[in-house]
């Protein structure tokens, strides 16, 4: 099996495996009970829903995802550079990242779920989200 793509939440892997069943590819969800127990979970990629299929219908599931290619998410879009970091926010984001590490910080008191914080891919050169 191979995993064709992480996500932020398990409503939105629920969705991209109801897509793929539809067009004829067994998919499973893996993770999808981590991420609810942790809160934390999207700070490590690894522990974030993610939708795995049979090798021979990897190309095709990825297509119909539009994963990109492992070569495009190793380097920036915006500029190119292979300085690529993955996280809540970039750090110079002020205001914005303050306010994800506020609930972040919330939940794990209350012991609710993240699910208004997502995490995302930035530049390490030029700050931009993508």
């Amino acid at each position: 099996m191979k995993t064709v793509k992480y996500f932020d939440n398990v409503n939105d892997a629920a969705v991209a495996l109801s897509f793929l069943e539809s067009e004829g590819i067994e998919a499973v969800i893996l993770n999808e009970n981590l991420s609810s127990v942790t809160p934390i979970a999207f700070a490590n990629p690894s522990m974030r829903p993610y939708l795995a299929v049979c090798d021979e219908d990897y190309a095709r599931a990825a297509e119909l995802l539009g994963v990109a290619a492992e070569e495009d998410v190793r380097v920036c879009p915006h500029c190119g550079s292979a300085k690529v970091r993955y996280g809540i926010t970039n750090r110079k984001s002020g205001r914005k990242r303050a306010i994800k590490l506020m609930f972040v910080v919330l939940s794990l008191v209350g012991g609710g779920a993240l699910g208004n914080v997502t995490a995302c891919r930035y530049c390490g050169d030029c700050n931009k989200e993508f």
